[in-house]
Formats: C-alpha cells, structure tokens, sequence
C-alpha cells in the first residue's frame, strides 16, 4: 500500500494544508518530499541549542518558504500565551 503522507516520517494533520513529522534530515529525501507535497511553512519546536546537534536544512528551503520557531524544551512545555501567539502566526502563514 502507497504511504498516503508526504514523507515516511510525516502526517497530514489537515490534509493538503498542515503535516506534523520528524526533524528533515537535509541529507535524506524529506525536503524535496515536503516541497513538493505544497509545503510553504516549517514551523520548529526545538530549542537553538537541540538544533545545532542537527544538520541545517534551512539553507535548502526556497526563498519563498517561511520558517518560524516556538522553541520548547524537551520534556518541558510551554505557555499557553506563547502557544495562542504560535499558533496564530502559523495561521497566518498558512492562510497567505
């Protein structure tokens, strides 16, 4: 049976509009996946720090592909304000 998600590490949460999945190893086939599957937004959980023990895919994303971050500790949540704000700007990026 075909994978009906974009990537073999990716769910569609709203189909064709919002995919969750795992961090896209530059190295591995998961950004083209993405791009191509209509993806204009990466939104980032992870923490500066988390993110520089991982290879940088950013420079791989087009020009006109956003990238926003709410960065949440392992383990550890966040505000429910920083998410409301998250939340809404992931919005307004998909929305665009």
């Amino acid at each position: 049976m075909a994978n009906p998600n974009p990537t073999t590490h990716s769910n569609w949460v709203i189909p064709n509009k919002l995919i969750i999945g795992a961090y896209p190893d530059p190295e591995g086939p998961f950004i083209p996946q993405l791009l191509a599957a209509g993806v204009t937004v990466f939104a980032c959980l992870q923490t500066d720090p988390e993110l520089l023990t991982f290879r940088n895919y950013r420079p791989l994303l087009p020009a006109t592909v956003k990238w926003i971050q709410l960065p949440i500790q392992d383990r550890k949540v966040t505000t429910d304000l920083a998410l409301l704000a998250f939340t809404e700007q992931l919005r307004t990026l998909m929305d665009a």
